[in-house]
């Protein structure tokens, strides 16, 4: 198996994810891909420089990419104003806000109704784009 390097960047938002708890991410991909990854600390984005067999240093890149495109899409924010009818905005927040609560906690995404302003008795949902959508729905 010949030595071979493969660069690729790591964004900051990926970072964490790709390292994983006290580095343990970046050692089990090294280990299941029988490769040694540096990561440049000094560039930005992060460089890591894959080193290894060319199919392991292959693999690991792909690995490590696809922690980078699940992390973007969890880092992907998206809102959505829905119209709440003024009788109705009391019932909707609830009793201290449980019902705006229960309605985040059961989708997982922001929701806020402002009570001033342009987008006043809009509810106003944020989060990435298919929770919310589902939310909005």
């Amino acid at each position: 198996p010949h030595s071979h390097s493969e660069a690729m960047a790591i964004p900051s938002f990926a970072m964490g994810a790709v390292m994983g708890q006290k580095g343990s991410g970046l050692q089990s991909i090294e280990q299941r891909h029988h490769v040694k990854i540096k990561i440049d600390q000094d560039s930005n984005p992060k460089t890591a420089t894959i080193f290894g067999p060319s199919d392991g240093a292959a693999n690991a890149k792909a690995e490590i990419q696809s922690i980078i495109e699940s992390r973007s899409r969890q880092a992907a924010k998206h809102t959505e104003r829905v119209a709440v009818p003024e009788h109705l905005i009391g019932k909707f927040i609830g009793k201290n806000g449980s019902n705006i609560q229960a309605f985040k906690d059961s989708w997982d995404v922001g929701a806020y109704i402002p009570r001033t302003g342009p987008q006043s008795g809009q509810l106003c949902i944020s989060g990435p784009f298919d929770r919310v959508i589902k939310a909005h729905e």
